[in-house]
C-alpha cells in the first residue's frame, strides 16, 4: 500500500512539474493519466499508534498555498488519511512541535495533523518534499 501511494504521489508531482515547464515554454499542457485512483486508507496505525485509529491523527500530502501572518498554513491537500477530511484547501494552525523553517509558498509537503481538545485539527509535523526525498516523515 505504501508503494502504491508513493508511486501515485511521485507521478502526480512529476506531471505537475512537467506541466509547469510546458507552460513556461508555451507547450500544450494536457496530459492523460493512466494512474488509477486509490482512495483506500493506508494502514498506518502501527506507525502512529491508537490515536491514528481513533481519527485523532491524520496523514496527507499537499502544497503550501500561503503562510499567514498569524503563523497558520494554508495547504491544498489530498484526503487526510485517518480522518474524515477530504481533499480540499484548508487553513491549519500549527503546533509548536512543527518545524516550518524550510517551508515557503508552493512547497510540496507531507504532514501530520492532530485533533486538539477543541476538536480542531492542527499541524503536528510537516516536512518539505524534494526531488531527493519523495516521502519525508
Amino acid at each position: 500500500m505504501k508503494t502504491t501511494s508513493f508511486v501515485i504521489v511521485f507521478v502526480l508531482m512529476t506531471l505537475g512539474s512537467l506541466s509547469a515547464f510546458a507552460q513556461n515554454k508555451g507547450l500544450p499542457t494536457t496530459v492523460e493519466s493512466t494512474v488509477a485512483s486509490d482512495d483506500s486508507k493506508p494502514d498506518m496505525t502501527e506507525l502512529f499508534g491508537p490515536d491514528y485509529e481513533k481519527g485523532d491523527i491524520g496523514h496527507s500530502f499537499g502544497v503550501i498555498k500561503a503562510m499567514t501572518v498569524a503563523g497558520n498554513l494554508v495547504v491544498e491537500h489530498g484526503k487526510i488519511h485517518g480522518t474524515d477530511i477530504e481533499a480540499t484547501t484548508t487553513e491549519f494552525e500549527v503546533l509548536d512541535s512543527a518545524d516550518l523553517s524550510e517551508l515557503i509558498e508552493n512547497s510540496h509537503v507531507e504532514f501530520l495533523v492532530k485533533k486538539d481538545h477543541d476538536d480542531e485539527y492542527r499541524v503536528l509535523s510537516i516536512c518539505k518534499i524534494t526531488t531527493e526525498n519523495s516521502k519525508c516523515l
